[in-house]
């Protein structure tokens, strides 16, 4: 029993040992860590409030803006088809896609001989039926001519049966000779009759003749325009696009071989909201400027405005047309997309300030050195620089609520701007200078 108690003695003062360790060890961990806490410098109340950059608010004259999309188009541009059916004979070596043709430029030779056949058959034909004409013009001559004298024919025939019924009449003449004297006159007639028929035939058959002559002059001239239109050329000033054949190629009537595109005038139809429709006009400035690219900028102007709006979208198409040397290195190309910013509208005063400044539909306001944070509505963001301001700024907001005449704004409102802060603002003039308003007089 003596050992039993010991031991637990023992182990008792073994527990208390280390409990007591555990305290002293949690005690100096503590004290360290006190004595080697940063220590935070004091606040002096007396440090100046911090400056902010502000504009006074002015209203400015201003026209509205609007945003839309498009992608340009070349107003003048040729799918350039043939109008034979034939085979590719040649190319010319400079014909390639992306390379410069002028109006009236060799684009394709096609194989001419079987026009060329066609002509030279025709050309035969005509100088066959132009020789059947003159033969017949002669013939029309000689058939006139026999024609006069059968007239005198049937005329002596005629004065002789008069002679010889006269002579009858007063007993002196027989039958035999008055008989004889109408066959004369009726063979006379009848070789008349003859005649007259034949001319008649011959008018005829110079009918058929003209009409045999100018259906070969017509097969001649369409002959000599198929020969002719084997030589494909360019119709206008441009570049090609694509070549869409091969020598030794057979190609039908009416297919494409090349298309050809003119960069000098490029028109862009622009979807904007259908609202703009009571704002722009045509003549109305467009800024262009190219999606990827937003170093790349073009001046136009609107010069069509689409009729209807579409329903589905509720978008209202202009278009827009620009002039451009194709030798410039800033083209806008076909095909390209690019983002519109157009001005319209008669100009009306608005209040503006710089974009950065509206925050969640808030303006932090300057008044009597302290921050007044206050809602707003944007009517709508321009692009624009306004001078007077001082703000090397293009990007600004024209508000619909109504600002004090010179009440300052913050340009660049932060976090740590909150409402009540005391400030100091400075206020930026036209003349780019910034001037320190002085702080108000305290009591």
């Amino acid at each position: 029993m003596t050992e039993r108690k010991s031991y637990r003695w023992v182990a008792w003062s073994t527990r208390a040992a280390v409990g007591l360790g555990s305290l002293a060890l949690a005690a100096t961990i503590v004290i360290l860590l006190v004595s080697t806490k940063p220590k935070l410098e004091s606040v002096d109340q007396q440090q100046p409030p911090p400056p902010v950059q502000v504009i006074r608010a002015t209203p400015v004259m201003v026209q509205r803006q609007w945003r839309g999309y498009g992608t340009a188009n070349a107003m003048d541009s040729a799918d350039v088809p043939t109008r034979v059916t034939t085979t590719v004979q040649q190319i010319p070596v400079e014909i390639e896609p992306g390379g410069q043709v002028k109006q009236g430029q060799l684009l394709v030779s096609l194989d001419p001989s079987d026009f060329a056949r066609q002509m030279e058959i025709a050309e035969n034909n005509l100088r066959e039926i132009e020789a059947q004409i003159e033969e017949l013009g002669a013939e029309h001559k000689n058939t006139i001519e026999l024609l006069d004298l059968s007239k005198q024919d049937v005329a002596l025939a005629e004065v002789e049966l008069t002679r010889v019924q006269e002579v009858f009449n007063r007993g002196a003449g027989n039958p035999q000779d008055q008989d004889r004297a109408k066959r004369e006159l009726i063979a006379a007639q009848r070789t008349r009759i003859t005649n007259q028929r034949s001319i008649s035939m011959i008018d005829s058959r110079r009918t058929a003749l003209d009409a045999k002559r100018t259906a070969q002059m017509s097969t001649l001239r369409q002959a000599k325009e198929d020969v002719a239109r084997c030589s494909i050329v360019s119709p206008i000033d441009g570049a090609i696009e694509s070549l869409d054949v091969e020598v030794g190629e057979h190609v039908s009537n009416g297919a494409r071989i090349a298309r050809v595109v003119s960069l000098r005038r490029i028109e862009v139809p622009l979807r904007l909201p259908a609202s703009a429709r009571a704002d722009v006009r045509s003549g109305d400035a467009v800024s262009l400027v190219a999606t990827n690219e937003t170093d790349r900028h073009w001046q136009a102007a609107v010069t069509r405005i689409g009729p209807a709006d579409d329903v589905a979208t509720r978008t209202v198409t202009i278009y827009v047309e620009m002039n451009q040397d194709p030798a410039s290195a800033a083209l806008l190309s076909p095909g390209q997309f690019v983002q519109a910013l157009v001005t319209g509208g008669d100009a009306r005063r608005r209040w503006v300030v710089p974009e950065r400044s509206v925050r969640g539909n808030r303006l932090s306001i300057v008044d009597h050195q302290r921050v007044s944070v206050r809602p707003v509505e944007v009517d709508f963001l321009l692009q624009q620089q306004f001078s007077q301001f001082g703000l090397p700024n293009d990007q600004w907001a024209a508000l619909r609520t109504a600002l004090a005449p010179g009440e300052l704004v913050i340009v660049n409102p932060s976090q740590s701007i909150t409402q009540g802060r005391h400030v100091t603002p400075i206020v930026l003039g036209v003349d780019q200078t910034a001037e320190k308003e002085q702080p108000e007089q305290s009591g």
